[in-house]
């Protein structure tokens, strides 16, 4: 009987610990946590690396672009005048040098520029993507293992009021009071609890390995929770939440920046129709002494003749406007489903508020109440062994359920913190 007493007042206490737990540091106070996992990933992760590399290779193109061309020179002799074609005067009687220099297209070139600068602007941009990608990823993985933690800490203390419940039975067994079968049964439930912490323990070692590859670690090594790191989500807004979000959200601004580069194509087809100049400078040679050969200096301006618009520019300057139509209506399909995402997970957030609340207060008070009274029956006889097991199996699912709805509460906010910008608002993501 007194270990029937001390098996309730365990499975109280356990429980009782279990609803009265933390979900942690409030956001605040979680900011130091992150920030040296969130620099270890910035300063590890090989892509982010190779997108840094491709950011510098297009800084110097947009100065180049207002570059003029090179000069082109000639070098070349030339035969005296003929009033036939006769071989014999045809020998080479003057040399001449012409070096020719077009004329930047100014406003195809500013065209150019602004192009190249959009694509310099695009590839900060996509850095910033695969940042908040990354640590939304990390931040999932970091709640994951810690999840696991608590999901593998929660079953090791129910294998401890098993382990009094087998003790128990097997009590009444020998003293006649109970059957083998639910000795057994017992002790089946006990290993199908070991079983599942090997599961738990499995899952844990994936997270930990996510969380290392993130981190450019090496996949054996332990990973320790930080301090802080752990937030209390704060109840979501949708309305400011989207106004961050169309501000700050990185995949519109890379939407909106291409749709400016689109613009800029249409610009740079338009100036492609603008007149192309070039001008000349030669100098003529003849053979003989200087004071009885005539050298000659030519001057030369050249012009491009726009003839044929119709067939060909006014083309290419319609398909660059058609492609800006298009890039467009992408970019108002990314804030649609950005809009759509982020009401998705506000809505999902709030219910796991309401979730999270309902099993503190009122499930598993309940269940705990259910697993005493009958563990109380069971040692009056008032009920079967069965009874009593399958109270304390579904007080541990509850238990259990509550830490995943933190779970997955924590990952809806770091979800929402990718949408809207936030887990990119300070360091690496604004350099």
């Amino acid at each position: 009987m007194n270990i029937f007493r001390g098996t309730a007042a365990a499975a109280s206490l356990i429980a009782c610990s279990l609803i009265a737990l933390s979900t942690g540091k409030s956001v605040a106070q979680a900011e130091d946590g992150w920030a040296a996992l969130n620099e270890e990933l910035k300063s590890n992760y090989l892509d982010l690396s190779a997108q840094r590399k491709r950011i510098e290779s297009l800084e110097p193109i947009p100065e180049a672009r207002m570059a003029w061309d090179d000069p082109v020179a000639e070098i070349g002799a030339q035969s005296p005048a003929s009033a036939g074609f006769d071989l014999d005067r045809l020998g080479a009687r003057s040399r001449f040098v012409t070096i020719t220099q077009g004329v930047p297209n100014l406003r195809k070139r500013s065209a150019m520029r602004d192009m190249a600068l959009t694509d310099l602007a695009i590839g900060k941009i996509q850095k910033e993507v695969m940042i908040a990608d990354l640590l939304t990823e990390l931040k999932k993985s970091v709640y994951e293992f810690y999840f696991l933690g608590k999901a593998i800490e929660t079953v090791s203390q129910s294998e401890l009021i098993l382990d009094q419940v087998v003790l128990a039975a097997s009590g009444r067994y020998v003293a006649g009071k109970e059957s083998q079968t639910n000795v057994i049964q017992a002790q089946l439930e006990k290993s199908m609890l070991r079983e599942r912490n090997i599961r738990l323990v499995e899952r844990r070692d994936l997270a930990r390995i996510s969380i290392n590859r993130l981190l450019g670690r090496s996949e054996r090594l332990e990973f320790t929770l930080p301090e802080g790191v752990i937030v209390t989500p704060e109840a979501p807004d949708f309305y400011k939440a989207w106004e961050k979000g169309e501000k700050n959200s990185p995949k519109i601004r890379l939407a909106e920046m291409e749709v400016e580069k689109a613009r800029r194509a249409v610009e740079k087809e338009r100036a492609e129709s603008g007149l192309n100049f070039s001008f000349s400078a030669g100098y003529l040679q003849e053979d003989g002494p200087p004071s009885e050969r005539s050298d000659q200096i030519q001057l030369k301006a050249a012009a491009s003749l726009p003839l044929w618009h119709a067939e060909k520019q006014d083309q290419y300057v319609a398909g660059a406007l058609a492609g800006l139509g298009e890039i467009f209506e992408k970019k108002r399909h990314v804030v649609h489903e950005t809009r759509v995402a982020l009401s998705k997970a506000v809505v999902s957030m709030e219910k796991e508020f309401e979730a999270i609340t309902l099993y503190t207060t009122a499930i598993l008070p309940q269940a705990q109440m259910a697993v005493s009274s009958a563990m109380v029956s069971y040692r009056m006889g008032k009920t079967d062994f069965m009874a009593a097991l399958s109270s304390a199996r579904t007080a541990l699912e509850y238990r259990l359920a509550l830490e995943e709805s933190r779970y997955r509460l924590r990952s809806i906010a770091a979800e929402i913190d990718s949408l809207t910008g936030e887990v990119i608002s300070t360091g690496e993501g604004k350099k």
